[in-house]
């Protein structure tokens, strides 16, 4: 799922004209400075995400079979009480160091979530539906999309449980038997760590956007340009978490052509933060599957950010 793009600066920009009456001296010369320039400069490597499943699952009707394995993400308690048939239940504080002073951070136990999630049926080529309250939630079901994307599992959707109200067929499955044991293969690039957002620096023909997520009132109360002049070169928008998403609960496709319009390229660097790294996580997979392939999760969130206590 990663996509390397090289950059090579090769100059090969040598004009060669001379003539026989030069003499050999100056055929040895010219020669020797052509072979000098034939090693090509180390290029800059760029990592990209391979969003073309999720795009093309979210440009289809949500289908659930068989195969498909269903994640809901809210409260124990109310999946005690109702959820779809063959759901199992985990929430996103399953994925987060939760004991930690920020509680949006990843968990540092990758081995004890992978193994749980092998025992719940779900490896990296499972189709994976998670489910939530949708954007009357907190984004909840986002952000477990998004941490399973980050841990290697391609094939994964998000959905409202009252999508299965508005005419989509969900076929009575059993629950999956357990899959073998797997390592997860992390991809790093997904998220930024906090002393990585502070070396960011403009890199020519790539725009870096800081895309705050919360709701307008958070961010008027909390400005995150008072982080100081690091943050000075960023171009920081607003734009509420809730609107990368449909009434279905699904990435919201109309924002392809609307973000483009306000000058997004698909190439641009976008850091999403939210407050506690939850709906931050929602907004990351959206964009990821809308197409932003360098899109990066800032999973502190401003409670890292504007906390004394954290260092870079």
């Amino acid at each position: 799922m990663l996509v390397k793009l090289n950059y090579r600066a090769l100059n090969y920009g040598v004009l060669i004209y001379g003539a026989l009456n030069y003499g050999a001296l100056f055929l040895f010369t010219l020669f020797s400075l052509v072979g000098c320039q034939l090693s090509p400069t180390k290029g800059r490597e760029v990592s990209a995400f391979d969003s073309s499943l999720l795009l093309k699952n979210a440009s289809s009707k949500l289908q659930v079979d068989s195969q498909t394995v269903i994640v809901d993400v809210r409260s124990a308690f109310e999946f005690s009480l109702s959820h779809l048939p063959g759901a199992i239940n985990f929430r996103w504080e399953d994925f987060a160091d939760v004991t930690g002073p920020f509680k949006g951070h990843v968990t540092r136990d990758i081995a004890s979530i992978t193994r749980r999630l092998a025992l719940s049926g779900i490896g990296p080529e499972t189709r994976v539906l998670v489910v939530g309250k949708g954007r009357s939630g907190k984004g909840e079901e986002g952000r477990v999309a998004w941490s399973l994307l980050q841990l290697g599992v391609k094939n994964v959707q998000t959905a409202t449980l009252g999508a299965f109200k508005l005419g989509f067929q969900l076929n009575e499955t059993e629950l999956r038997p357990r899959v073998s044991p797997w390592k997860a293969q992390v991809i790093s690039f997904l998220e930024i760590s906090k002393a990585g957002l502070f070396k960011i620096q403009k890199e020519e023909g790539r725009k870096t956007r800081w895309l705050d997520v919360r709701s307008e009132k958070e961010y008027l109360k909390e400005d995150p340009r008072r982080l100081g002049h690091e943050l000075s070169q960023l171009e920081i928008i607003n734009i509420p978490w809730d609107q990368f998403y449909n009434e279905e609960g699904r990435p919201d496709l109309t924002l392809r052509k609307r973000l483009r319009q306000m000058g997004w390229s698909w190439s641009d660097q976008i850091i999403v933060v939210s407050h506690h790294g939850i709906r931050s996580g929602a907004v990351a997979f959206a964009l990821l599957t809308l197409g932003f392939t360098s899109t990066v999760h800032f999973s502190g969130g401003y409670q890292e950010l504007f906390s004394s206590s954290s260092s870079l």
